[in-house]
């Protein structure tokens, strides 16, 4: 395999990492306050931990709780667990005073997966890039305070944070650039949060290692044109290139090990990749 590959198994939820490099920037919010200026995000790389090529490291979720009892918890590196939106933060609080650092203690890192799409209101919000159409949460200032905390939860010896998990169906026209002007402004606007949320987790959880979540099913297709299928990627290129690691989730009924080798092949060009999250109910696959 040319590039490192991290994989975590679990029943709901699968895991691995490898990390590269990265630093990003600030942003703009739903509430529609301007954003500075991208800076130029090849002008500095973060140093993190080097994986060995060819190390596979396997974790297991759907949860912190339930993967830290599984008997198969003492076998692997990562555990992994769900963020879904601010209600999440009432039982993560009381996780940080006990099972979050019982599970680092057990030498284990964690893995947070950051999934967005379920959460508030899907309408046009005003932005730094114009009117942009799709899930309100994520874009919004509040979302970054919730980062901020999630930062302070989960610091440890070792997190791995997937954000926006799927995150192509977060506009209203899910899955290519150019569908419309308020789908582009959208993902630009969530490209400008990323990289704060980066920043933030980088300040607040120093052994953070942070990627953007990308749907699996988005190397099936092309449609350069609309900037589809895998031309989406290219347009992701600089903040792939911030990230410390880059991952993908694979889940469905159908056969999904083609999208792990193709995505693996399609994000290792940006830096290590993760399988951040997997699930098939093919007993072929």
């Amino acid at each position: 395999m040319p590039v490192p590959l991290i994989a975590l198994l679990a029943a709901a939820a699968v895991a691995v990492t490898l990390v590269g490099h990265g630093e990003g920037h600030a942003t703009a919010d739903g509430d529609g306050v301007a954003a500075p200026p991208r800076r130029a995000l090849a002008a500095g790389t973060r140093p993190v931990p080097a994986t060995p090529a060819g190390k596979l490291r396997f974790g297991l979720g759907p949860g912190l709780d339930s993967a830290h009892n599984s008997p198969l918890a003492p076998d692997l590196d990562f555990l992994s667990t769900w963020h879904n939106g601010p209600n999440d933060l009432s039982f993560l609080r009381k996780w940080k005073a006990d099972l979050i650092p019982e599970v680092y203690r057990s030498g284990h890192g964690i893995h947070l997966i950051v999934w967005l799409d379920g959460t508030g209101e899907v309408g046009t919000v005003q932005t730094a890039h114009g009117p942009a159409c799709g899930r309100e949460y994520p874009l919004s200032s509040g979302f970054l305070d919730d980062a901020r905390e999630l930062a302070s939860i989960f610091s440890g010896p070792a997190l791995y944070v997937t954000l926006f998990t799927e995150f192509q169906t977060y506009p209203c026209h899910p899955n290519a650039w150019a569908t419309t002007p308020d789908t582009t402004n959208y993902y630009l606007t969530l490209q400008d949060q990323y990289l704060a949320a980066l920043d933030i987790f980088h300040s607040g959880a120093s052994n953070a290692r942070v990627s953007l979540g990308w749907g699996g099913w988005q190397s099936r297709w092309d449609d350069p044109v609309a900037g589809g299928g895998r031309s989406l990627i290219t347009h992701f290129a600089d903040v792939l290139r911030a990230s410390d690691f880059e991952s993908f989730q694979a889940m469905g009924t159908d056969s999904n090990a083609a999208d792990v080798r193709d995505m693996t092949k399609a994000l290792g060009q940006y830096g290590p990749v993760m399988l951040a999250h997997y699930k098939s109910k093919s007993q072929t696959t």
